[in-house]
C-alpha cells in the first residue's frame, strides 16, 4: 500500500468512528483539503462499520466523484473499481469487491427507485453539502426518514466546509465534529474600483490580474474563477502570450471536459499552470500547488421562473462563503494570494450563502421522485428546507402535462413509472418513450442522451450553419456520423447504451416496436416525440424567418430564435430555452427548436385547443372586427375572420363610442348636451322631472349598439330622440314648460336658451331684437330671469345683464354713441323702449 501523506482529518477518524460505531449521525466541519473526502470512507472501512454491505459517497459532481474515488483507490494500492469505485450516470466502475461507492446525487435517488430500503447500504456521506443541491437535499431527506423509520442501523454523516450547524444538527440528531484545515496564510487584494462589468471588461480585468501575479513570480500555479465556459475561451485567448511568456501551461476545467481533460488539470506538474476554472473548483475537487487565485466574483447560476415554467441562467455574484472557498485554494501548500476583482464593500454586501437549489430550481424531477418513493403527502413530507408552494404547483402541473400522473390525487400513471425508471429528467424520459412508441428506439435514445447533456456547441456564422427540421435530430446524426468532438460521442453513444438498455427491462413492450412497421418516417417520430415531452415550449414565428426572429410562446410572451438553431419552420417546439439575466435585463434565447405541423396538436392535445373570437374595433374604418381564433393554449394557430357578430362586438362598439369623441359616433352632438341641461334644469324646480345622468346616456348607447358594428350606423339613429322617448309625456310637457329651448323676443325672433353646468340660463341675440322691451325675459314658470347678452352686429357682446329696464337708461345712451359710429348703417334710436 503506498505511502499516504498525513492529512488534519487523520487526528479526528477515531472520535468519527468511535460516535458512527455508538448509533449517532456525524456533522463534520472541514475545510477544503484537511482530507475528509479521501480519509473517512476508508476510516469507516477498516473499522468494521461496514459488514457485508457498501458506504455510499454522495458527491455534487461527476468530476468530484470520479476524481474522490481514483484518489481513495490509489491510497488503498488499487485500481479504480475495486474496493474503491464510482457510479455516475451513464458510467460506472464497480466490481463485486467495490465498499466504497462516489455516487452522484441522482444516483442514489434511482436507488430508492430499485430497493427503497437501501438494504446493501451501510452508511451515507453526504460530500459538499454546504452547495446544497437540490437531488442532495432530497436524498438527505429520504435517507433520514428511512433511518428514522426502518433502518436505525444505516449511519449518516453530513460533510461540509461553511455549512451552518444548528438545523443541520437538529435536523440529524447528529454530533458535530470540526476538523481545522492545513492552511497557510492567503493575502486577498480587492480592486479598488470596478467598472462595466461586460464580457471585454471581465477578460481585460483578468489580464491585468494575470501580470500582476507572473510580476511576482509566485511559486506555484494560478486558479482563475469565471462565470463559465464561454468566459474560460474568451480569456484564455487573451492570456496565451502571458502565460507562454511565463511558462504557464493554460487549461480549461468545466463540466463538459471529457475525464482524462480534467485530470490532466488536478494531477502533478514539474511545470506551472494557469487553470481557468468555473466554480467546479470551488469545493468539488483538490488540486495541489495552487498558490494565487484571481477571482471574478461571478458565477452562472441555473434557476427556474414558477410561472413561466421557464428555465433562466443568471450571471450572479457569489456569496462571500463562496468567496472565501475560492480565497482558501491559493494557501493549501503554501502561502498565497488572491486578488478579487471586485471591491471590498461589494464583498462586505453579498449574501452569506447562495440560495439552495431546492428554492431556485425546476422540481419535475423531484416530485417524480417523490412519487416513486412512494411519497404522497409533499405537504407533510419532512423536507430538510422545503420548497416554495408555487414551485410544487409548477412541478406537479408539468408532471400532468407529460402525463405522468393523474388529473386527480397526483397519483403515478403507468407512463410516469416508465419515465421514473431512466436518470433523465421527465421531459427527456417522455421524448425516450414516445419515440419508441413510434417506433425510432434507436434514434429517439440518441436524442434523449443528447437532451440530457448540455447543449452541443455549434459554430454560428452563417457558411456553417444548415437549414433543419430539429436541431438536437441534426446534433444526433453529427454524433452517428463521428462529425463531433470524439469523447464528446463517447459519452453520448454510452449513454444511448445504457438508455437502451433500461428500455428493455423497464419498457419492453415500446422497445419491442421499433421492429413493427412504422407509420411515419423515424425523423416525423422524433419530432413528435419532442412535441410530447415539450408540450408547453410551442411557438409561432411573429416576423421574419430564421435566426433573429421573434416567437411567439404558447404559454405567453416571446423569445429571440438563437443563431445556433437551424430551424426555419413558422410552428415549432422551444427545446433548449434558456432566459440570460445580467444588470436587471432579461432575454429569452431558444437554442434549439424543432419544427411541427398544426395537425400534430389537434391529434396528441386535442384538450389543449380551444376556439376564440377575438373582437377590436378598427379606429381607421371606425368599425368592429372579428378574427375567429383557433389556439393551442395562448397561442393562436388559425384565423378567419367572424361573420357572425354577437353581444361581443356590441360591447368592443359600446367602449370605442364612449372612448371616442361623440362627433364621430353622434349627429348634431350639441343637441344631446342641450337636452341632458335641460333636464338637469328643470329637475331643480320640478319633482316630475329626474336627471338624465351620463349613465343613461351609457345605458341607451349599450342597447343601440346592440346588432349594429360601426360608427356610421350609431349616426343613423338619433340618440337624442331615443332619450326623449324615455320620457313620459308627462315629463316631456314639464320639460318644455320649465326648460324651454327657445323663448320670443320683442321683435319677434326666437333666441335659443343656453343651460350652462356653472351658471346661470341664458340667451344672446342682436341688441335690435331687444328694442321695446323692458322686461327680462324668464323660464321655470317665471320663476328664473335669464342672462340676456346683447350682441354688436359683429355679434360680440356690448352687454350682459338682468336688468333691461335700468340697462336703457343707465347704460345705452353711452354704448349708442359708440355703436353708431362703428356701425353706421344699423338704427341706433335714442329711445329704444318706443321703438317699433
Amino acid at each position: 500500500m503506498p505511502t499516504r501523506a498525513p492529512l488534519p482529518i487523520d487526528a479526528f477518524l477515531p472520535e468519527i468512528v468511535r460516535t458512527l460505531a455508538n448509533g449517532a449521525n456525524v456533522l463534520l466541519h472541514a475545510p477544503p483539503g484537511a482530507g475528509k473526502t479521501t480519509r473517512v470512507p476508508p476510516a469507516m472501512l477498516e473499522a468494521g462499520l461496514v459488514g457485508d454491505r457498501e458506504i455510499v459517497v454522495l458527491e455534487p459532481r461527476r468530476i468530484a466523484a470520479r476524481m474522490a474515488a481514483r484518489r481513495v483507490a490509489h491510497e488503498l494500492g488499487e485500481n479504480v473499481g475495486a474496493r474503491a469505485g464510482y457510479s455516475v450516470r451513464f458510467e460506472s466502475c464497480v466490481s463485486a469487491y467495490t465498499k466504497i461507492r462516489f455516487v452522484t446525487e441522482g444516483v442514489l435517488m434511482r436507488s430508492f427507485r430499485d430497493d427503497s430500503g437501501l438494504s446493501s447500504v451501510a452508511a451515507v456521506i453526504f460530500d459538499e453539502f454546504h452547495e446544497r443541491h437540490l437531488e442532495g437535499d432530497l436524498a438527505l431527506a429520504l435517507v433520514r426518514r428511512l433511518q428514522r423509520c426502518n433502518r436505525p442501523d444505516l449511519r449518516i454523516v453530513v460533510m461540509s466546509a461553511t455549512l451552518p450547524t444548528g438545523r443541520i444538527e437538529s435536523f440529524l440528531d447528529a454530533k458535530s465534529i470540526s476538523c481545522p484545515g492545513r492552511v497557510w496564510p492567503v493575502d486577498i487584494e480587492h480592486a479598488e474600483h470596478v467598472g462595466d462589468r461586460d464580457d471585454k471588461a471581465l477578460v481585460r480585468q483578468v489580464v491585468a490580474g494575470l501580470r500582476q501575479c507572473v510580476a511576482r513570480a509566485p511559486d506555484g500555479h494560478i486558479l482563475v474563477f469565471l462565470p463559465g465556459a464561454r468566459e474560460i475561451r474568451m480569456v484564455a485567448q487573451a492570456c496565451e502570450s502571458i502565460a507562454s511568456r511565463a511558462g504557464l501551461e493554460v487549461l480549461p476545467l468545466h463540466g463538459d471536459l471529457a475525464p482524462d481533460a480534467q485530470d490532466r488539470v488536478v494531477a502533478p506538474s514539474a511545470r506551472a499552470k494557469l487553470i481557468l476554472t468555473t466554480n467546479v473548483a470551488e469545493t468539488s475537487i483538490t488540486i495541489d500547488g495552487v498558490t494565487a487565485v484571481i477571482d471574478s466574483g461571478l458565477a452562472r447560476v441555473p434557476s427556474f421562473d414558477v410561472f413561466s415554467g421557464r428555465p433562466t441562467l443568471d450571471l450572479v455574484k457569489i456569496s462571500r462563503a463562496s468567496a472565501l472557498q475560492r480565497a482558501g485554494r491559493a494557501g493549501r501548500t503554501a502561502p498565497g494570494r488572491c486578488l478579487r476583482l471586485y471591491t471590498r464593500r461589494d464583498f462586505e454586501h453579498r449574501p452569506e450563502h447562495h440560495v439552495p437549489d431546492v428554492q431556485r430550481l425546476d422540481l419535475a424531477s423531484t416530485l417524480l421522485e417523490l412519487r416513486t418513493a412512494g411519497v404522497h403527502d409533499l405537504a407533510g413530507f419532512e423536507w430538510f428546507e422545503p420548497p416554495s408552494l408555487a414551485s410544487i404547483d409548477a412541478a406537479e402541473r408539468l408532471l400532468l402535462r407529460l402525463g405522468a400522473t393523474t388529473a386527480v390525487g397526483g397519483a403515478l400513471t403507468q407512463l410516469g413509472r416508465h419515465m421514473a425508471a431512466f436518470p433523465l429528467h421527465p421531459r427527456h424520459a417522455r421524448v425516450l418513450l414516445e419515440g419508441a412508441r413510434r417506433g425510432a428506439t434507436e434514434l429517439g435514445a440518441t436524442v434523449a442522451a443528447l437532451l440530457s447533456e448540455r447543449p452541443l456547441r455549434r459554430e454560428v456564422d452563417e457558411g456553417l450553419r444548415h437549414a433543419c427540421d430539429a436541431d438536437v435530430v441534426r446534433d444526433a446524426e453529427a454524433v452517428l456520423a463521428g462529425e463531433v468532438d470524439r469523447m464528446f460521442a463517447t459519452r453520448i453513444h454510452r449513454a444511448k447504451r445504457q438508455l437502451l438498455e433500461l428500455m428493455q427491462h423497464e419498457a419492453p413492450t415500446m422497445a419491442k416496436s421499433a421492429l413493427s412497421h412504422r407509420s411515419e418516417p423515424v425523423d416525423v417520430a422524433i419530432r413528435m416525440a419532442l412535441l410530447h415531452g415539450f408540450p408547453d415550449r410551442v411557438a409561432r414565428m411573429r416576423n421574419n424567418a430564421g435566426a433573429g426572429a421573434t416567437l411567439v410562446l404558447c404559454g405567453g410572451g416571446s423569445a429571440i430564435l438563437g443563431s445556433e438553431s437551424g430551424v426555419h419552420a413558422e410552428l415549432l417546439v422551444a427545446i433548449d430555452l434558456e432566459q440570460r439575466r445580467q444588470g436587471g435585463v432579461g432575454s429569452l434565447r431558444v437554442r434549439s427548436a424543432v419544427a411541427i405541423e398544426p395537425e400534430w396538436l389537434l391529434d396528441a392535445f386535442p384538450e389543449r385547443i380551444s376556439e376564440h373570437t377575438r373582437w377590436s374595433f378598427d379606429a381607421d374604418a371606425q368599425r368592429v372586427v372579428g378574427m375567429s381564433e383557433l389556439r393551442y393554449d395562448d397561442l393562436v394557430l388559425d384565423a378567419t375572420v367572424a361573420r357572425a357578430f354577437g353581444p361581443e362586438a356590441a360591447a368592443v362598439l359600446r367602449d370605442a363610442a364612449l372612448a371616442a369623441d361623440r362627433s364621430y359616433w353622434l349627429n348634431e352632438p350639441k343637441r344631446l348636451d342641450l337636452l341632458l341641461d335641460r333636464v338637469r334644469f328643470a329637475a331643480k324646480h320640478s319633482t316630475e322631472l329626474g336627471v338624465l345622468t351620463d349613465a343613461d346616456v351609457k345605458t341607451c348607447l349599450r342597447e343601440l349598439c346592440e346588432d349594429r358594428t360601426s360608427f356610421a350606423e350609431l349616426r343613423e339613429v338619433d340618440l337624442v330622440r331615443v332619450l326623449e322617448a324615455k320620457l313620459t309625456p308627462e315629463q316631456r310637457r314639464v320639460l318644455v314648460r320649465f326648460a324651454p329651448m327657445h323663448v320670443e323676443l320683442a321683435s319677434g325672433r326666437t333666441a335659443r336658451v343656453h343651460y350652462p353646468i356653472d351658471g346661470s340660463p341664458y340667451v344672446e341675440s342682436w341688441l335690435q331684437d331687444f328694442y321695446g322691451t323692458t322686461s327680462t325675459p324668464t323660464i321655470a314658470d317665471g320663476r328664473v330671469s335669464l342672462v340676456v347678452h346683447l350682441l354688436a352686429p359683429n355679434r360680440r357682446p356690448v352687454q350682459i345683464t338682468t336688468d333691461l329696464a335700468s340697462f336703457w337708461t343707465k347704460h345705452y345712451p353711452e354704448l349708442r354713441k359708440a355703436l353708431s359710429r362703428r356701425y353706421p348703417k344699423h338704427a341706433w334710436p335714442e329711445d329704444p323702449i318706443k321703438w317699433a
